[in-house]
């Protein structure tokens, strides 16, 4: 601690800093702050910062899926991400449908991008390939496969 400060005017200095480079969720500042300073209780400082609203988990949400897909993530692993920055399956679940993109059309544009014209018919190992990297990034099946068909080729 510097310049003698109490405690919670520390957490709430580095709270604010971290805050100020970027969104957090309330799951994921709470852990920050137990790693900086183990032997305090931080619920004091997230219930201040949410009350002046500059701890929001439906704000999060919201940047954090954005984010997601223009990373070109799918669906599953962005939800899957979300749940591990800890925010409540009905907060995810209002994310994906006020921001649902065409999961088919970005599965299709990623794998033209990154593997060019699609793979020929016979070419399975091409097409396993193609379809595993598909899958890292959080596609479903149906849309891997949908990508590997070609069908949005000119999008």
């Amino acid at each position: 601690m510097s310049n003698g400060d109490d405690p919670l005017s520390e957490m709430r200095r580095a709270a604010l800093g971290w805050l100020a480079r970027r969104e957090f969720s309330r799951h994921d500042l709470a852990q920050r702050l137990a790693r900086k300073f183990p032997d305090e209780d931080g619920a004091p400082v997230l219930d201040w910062l949410e009350s002046e609203r500059f701890l929001d988990d439906r704000r999060f949400a919201e940047v954090y899926f954005r984010s997601r897909v223009e990373r070109d993530h799918g669906p599953l692993r962005i939800r899957q991400d979300m749940r591990q920055r800890g925010l409540a399956d009905a907060l995810i679940t209002d994310q994906f449908e006020q921001q649902s993109p065409d999961w088919f059309a970005l599965a299709a544009g990623l794998r033209q991008r990154r593997f060019g014209p699609p793979p020929a018919p016979g070419d399975d190992k091409g097409r396993a390939r193609q379809l595993r990297f598909l899958q890292y990034r959080g596609f479903t099946a149906e849309q891997c496969f949908h990508a590997l068909s070609g069908a949005d080729a000119d999008a």
